[in-house]
């Protein structure tokens, strides 16, 4: 068995090791005061001749999760520009003090998901020639270190002093006293200070520091006038003089380095907020058939309701109906599941939401996907005569007109439903409600002008439905390929953000963000927000924090969410609601926020034949 535990043992100021996880890029949170206790980990790893991609995308798809989970803070991971000869990545994480440092890299190699990760990754050779860490502490001069400014496309300088004999202090103060804001006066920002740990071998000689720059360029034009700058050279003679000499070695005391902020990923995620799950229950009756795809939604008077495709015999099959149950204890019981929606074709995924005036609306989009699968079915496959039956009450013409995007609409609490009304777009979690009572539904096209996205309105409770604007895809992205299952929600500045699923390509599974400031009818293009997982159901809490939950469909099998306190530019590292999934057919979360604040979240879960419907009871905060 290779060795993956000699970081956590190591005591010396530099470590070296032949294995070493790898990095994700700029992931950590500004602090208002930085902690001078925290023990910082600069992490310089060799990629193997070859390895480098498949290194970073270990990095981007599942690290930053499994370190956040163990405690490890990751601040920003770099590459040297270019064509990166040396196969370098230099890492920036922290830790509470040096005994948390050893418990989370400890708990992380005896974690089975990293296990299993590292097993899958290195299946056609390590990723890591070499690695060394350092371990670094603030200097009380130095500015939080705040991740955001070191994205690209800034340049950021790793740059590192060997102080003469006895003269640390001295060099120290006089970056305190003059160089730190001779560099801002320059137009360089300063992003962090470090010196190692006194305990540390070497730790009497060493300055480390990270400045930011708009290029390599600008960098060398800041430097050559602070260099000239009649301030700095006062400073630097008059410190020489008082020390008898220059205060950092004349051969290899001062060494600077050129990186970049790796692609693929936002330039801050926090770590994870707290949060607490309190229960986790199946809430779908014993014997119903298979659930999926539900939305969970909280009327004014507190009433629950839960819409899904029930009545189904798997993913994909003929069978699909719109059920409902609701609930009035915050969803301590429900009520007997009841059928919506029981067309001649299959019924899928079903959203729920209330109206301005108190009318409910439940959506959902009818499929013949299961036509293929019913072709190929042999003869004597118990499934065939059951299929055969419902998929022969229409003829060709008859199911093809049956193909739709719908929404029922209820006026007296939910007692009686209208016939299905058409929709201009679908998605899982259906409209929502903005702020002067338009519906909003921001979905695709699954039929007719089949696959746009976009946003349609209704000014008239969700009876007729407008097209009121596209939504840009990313350059180089097909948004009718590659784009599926909308939501949206409006956040507390006024600005509507949707989350949006994207397919195929390197970012498969990951989640775009498009966002609108005149109140739907323009859209910024779709760009990546560093979240994998789909999809989102998006909700703005009562003190403005908006809350996204999505299904993570690869280990941890769960369900996780994130919180913005931006108002969506940018969200937090992950918060998990369950990650004992047997498969990855699952989630497809919605959250309402109960009248103490608590949260309630409901998903769908394969549970060996069947799916099942559950929810977790959740808080923020300790």
């Amino acid at each position: 068995m290779r060795q993956h535990v000699r970081w956590m043992h190591a005591r010396s100021g530099v470590i070296r090791a032949t294995v070493a996880v790898g990095m994700l890029v700029a992931v950590g949170v500004a602090m208002s005061a930085e902690p001078l206790d925290r023990l910082y980990e600069m992490r310089v790893v060799e990629a193997s001749p070859g390895r480098l991609d498949a290194l970073l995308s270990r990095c981007r798809d599942q690290e930053v999760e499994l370190l956040a989970r163990h405690g490890i803070e990751v601040h920003g991971v770099f590459v040297p520009p270019g064509d990166n000869a040396g196969r370098r990545i230099v890492s920036v994480l922290s830790h509470p003090g040096r005994a948390a440092r050893d418990a989370a890299w400890k708990s992380l190699h005896e974690d089975p998901q990293w296990r299993k990760l590292l097993a899958d990754s290195e299946k056609d050779g390590p990723l890591i020639a070499n690695a060394t860490a350092t371990l670094l502490r603030t200097t009380d001069y130095s500015p939080a270190f705040d991740a955001a400014k070191a994205a690209r496309p800034r340049v950021v300088e790793l740059r590192t002093y060997r102080a003469t004999p006895g003269n640390l202090a001295a060099l120290n103060a006089r970056f305190r006293d003059h160089t730190v804001k001779l560099f801002e006066k320059h137009g360089m920002t300063n992003l962090v200070y470090w010196n190692m740990p006194p305990e540390e071998p070497g730790a009497d000689r060493m300055l480390v520091y990270l400045l930011a720059h708009d290029s390599e360029e600008a960098a060398k034009r800041s430097f050559a006038a602070f260099r000239q700058d009649p301030a700095w050279v006062a400073a630097r003679t008059a410190s020489e003089t008082r020390a008898g000499g220059s205060l950092t070695e004349k051969e290899g005391g001062v060494r600077s380095e050129f990186l970049v902020a790796v692609d693929g990923l936002p330039p801050a995620t926090p770590l994870p907020p707290a949060a607490r799950v309190l229960d986790t229950t199946t809430i779908l009756p014993a014997g119903q058939p298979y659930a999926g795809w539900p939305t969970l939604a909280r009327r004014g008077d507190g009433t629950l309701w839960i819409v899904w495709s029930g009545g189904r015999e798997a993913h994909v099959c003929p069978f699909g109906q719109v059920h409902a149950m609701t609930s009035r204890n915050d969803g301590r019981s429900w009520t007997w599941p009841r059928v919506l929606v029981d067309g001649p074709i299959d019924d899928r995924d079903a959203g729920v939401v209330e109206t301005a005036k108190g009318t409910l609306l439940a959506t959902t989009f009818t499929s013949l996907a299961y036509e293929p699968i019913l072709a190929k079915m042999p003869a004597g496959d118990p499934r065939t005569a059951r299929w055969r039956a419902i998929h022969d009450r229409l003829d060709a013409e008859g199911r093809k007109g049956e193909l739709g995007q719908w929404l029922l609409r209820s006026t007296d609490g939910g007692t009686t439903w209208s016939a299905r009304l058409p929709s201009v777009v679908n998605s899982p979690h259906g409209p929502i409600v903005l702020r002067d009572g338009r519906l909003l539904y921001a979905g695709k096209r699954l039929y007719g002008a089949a696959g746009e996205i976009g946003v349609c309105e209704s000014t008239d409770d969700g009876i007729t439905w407008a097209w009121l604007a596209g939504i840009p895809s990313r350059p180089g992205d097909d948004a009718s390929r590659d784009y599926h299952e909308l939501h949206a929600v409006e956040a507390a500045d006024g600005r509507i953000i949707v989350q949006i699923r994207k397919e195929r390509g390197a970012d498969d599974g990951t989640t775009l963000q498009s966002e609108s400031s005149d109140g739907g009818r323009t859209w910024t293009p779709a760009a990546p927000i560093g979240v994998w997982g789909i999809p989102s159901h998006l909700l703005r809490l009562r003190d403005g924090t908006l809350l996204m939950t999505y299904g993570h469909r690869r280990p941890p099998l769960g369900n996780q969410a994130r919180i913005s306190t931006d108002h969506g530019r940018s969200w937090s590292g992950p918060i998990v609601l369950s990650a004992d999934g047997g498969s990855g057919d699952l989630g497809y979360p919605s959250t309402v926020e109960l009248g103490d604040g608590t949260l309630l979240t409901v998903w769908y879960e394969k549970v060996g034949d069947t799916s099942v419907l559950r929810q977790a009871r959740w808080q923020l905060g300790r």
